[in-house]
């Protein structure tokens, strides 16, 4: 599913109950029902499916934003320095080592509460394909993600990797997104603010010793 249909979840309950036949807009990553397009309308734009937590479903059309809009979240994926885990801060470590990332000096040009905020991790083997994704922070964020917040995470936690955890072998690549997720479903607060930051990687590489 598209990152950005993922913005459709916090409206399913309201559209479905009372806009069945209104068209609605969807603009820098947020969803709002003061601002309605002809362009976006639930009954002439059914395009793409959308499966959500509720086991609800809705077809709908996203706006992409443009390209001068702003970056709300403006991720810095980085290794982990000052740490006693690979201390070169190179992504490169024996197959006993460890080697820890951060998402810590991402910067935010909104005044965001960060009891919203999950950070997506994905280590991607290069050697079979696989991959295995992981969720710090907000559990509400996480889960409207479709993945559980690791327990008593924080969004800016780091991230340790090592040979065989989330199927890391000797060649990966560990990318990381931050998310800011506020929703309401509730009739008299309906609203959906929600922002993403680009996507940013870095290799993971683990050594015969």
């Amino acid at each position: 599913m598209d990152k950005r249909e993922l913005m459709l979840f916090a409206l399913i309950f309201s559209l479905t109950l009372s806009l069945s036949s209104s068209a609605f807009y969807i603009y820098d990553n947020r969803t709002s029902l003061d601002n309605f397009s002809e362009d976006y309308s639930l009954e002439d734009n059914i395009t793409v499916p959308l499966e959500s937590p509720l086991s609800m479903g809705i077809f709908l059309k996203v706006k992409e934003r443009e390209e001068n809009e702003p970056d709300y979240i403006h991720i810095n994926l980085s290794y982990n320095n000052g740490t006693n885990w690979n201390t070169d801060n190179d992504g490169v470590e024996s197959i006993k080592g460890v080697v820890d990332l951060t998402v810590n000096q991402t910067d935010f040009s909104l005044d965001l509460n960060h009891s919203n905020l999950c950070t997506k991790w994905i280590v991607l083997s290069e050697d079979t394909g696989n991959y295995e994704a992981i969720c710090f922070g907000s559990k509400k964020a996480c889960n409207f993600l479709y993945l559980d917040s690791q327990e008593k995470s924080k969004w800016n936690d780091p991230l340790f990797v090592h040979y065989g955890r989330y199927g890391a072998t000797s060649n990966n690549t560990v990318s990381a997104q931050v998310f800011y997720i506020d929703y309401s479903t509730e009739i008299d607060d309906l609203h959906a603010d929600i922002y993403e930051s680009d996507l940013d990687s870095l290799p993971v590489l683990f050594t015969e010793e």
